[in-house]
């Protein structure tokens, strides 16, 4: 009987043991992949050219979003639009991005993708500036904000696809982690926009169309920060 107690004993201890190994096993797996994920993710912040992608496209989409949290207060408090008709200058602007859309996924296989993004970053600038000059002086009055916003907006449908294309294709091996940082950075940026808008409101439409600017004039800067040579391979790789 003793020695029956002993076997029992004996056996679940190696059970207790087999157990806690394969805890302590499974902390170190998990401590291990969290480290890999890490690793990654700082290996993408740390590569500038994929950063000045992302900054390209981020922030071009943070006026836009800078766009859709202010338009109403310009358009419908400033302005005296009807709130029906606010509802068609927005879905205009929605239709005129729909079409820029469009017109890209033509030109993607025709034009390299770099270079769509430098030719519509500085109109996305000029149309920023004319925007913030008009809500500044008064100039065209409700025209001369609808339509530099116009063209600010249709902008985002050639940035936006372009520069995400460019920032990711070097990361196929690891797309979920460079897509999840730059959707995080879009969103914080846009986040970060319309908050702004609503900070500095002053009861004209200097603020929005200065942030929106901003973001245009950023996007540009962020366009610049990029490698020539780099810049140079991304076009020759998506042309």
């Amino acid at each position: 009987m003793a020695n029956c107690y002993h076997h029992l004993s004996k056996h679940s201890l190696s059970l207790r043991f087999a157990k806690e190994s394969l805890e302590l096993s499974s902390f170190e797996s998990q401590d291990a992949e969290l480290f890999a994920i890490a690793a990654t993710y700082l290996r993408i912040l740390k590569d500038r050219v994929y950063l000045g992608w992302v900054l390209s496209g981020a922030l071009v989409f943070a006026g836009l979003l800078a766009y859709i949290s202010g338009s109403s207060f310009v358009f419908i408090e400033l302005f005296h639009v009807p709130p029906e008709r606010f509802g068609l200058y927005f879905g205009t602007n929605a239709i005129g991005l729909m079409i820029a859309s469009q017109i890209n996924r033509y030109l993607a296989s025709r034009v390299p993708s770099e270079l769509i993004v430098r030719s519509t970053l500085p109109v996305a600038v000029a149309a920023g500036a004319t925007l913030l000059a008009d809500a500044y002086t008064g100039f065209g009055g409700f025209a001369g904000i609808l339509v530099p916003l116009f063209c600010f907006v249709i902008c985002h449908g050639f940035v936006g696809p372009n520069t995400t294309a460019l920032a990711m294709s070097p990361y196929g091996a690891v797309a979920g982690s460079a897509s999840a940082l730059m959707g995080t950075l879009q969103f914080v940026l846009g986040a970060a926009s319309g908050n702004l808008v609503s900070a500095f409101g002053n009861r004209s439409a200097v603020p929005f169309a200065a942030v929106i600017a901003g973001c245009a004039l950023c996007a540009f800067v962020a366009h610049l920060t990029l490698p020539a040579t780099r810049r140079a391979a991304s076009t020759q790789s998506s042309g």
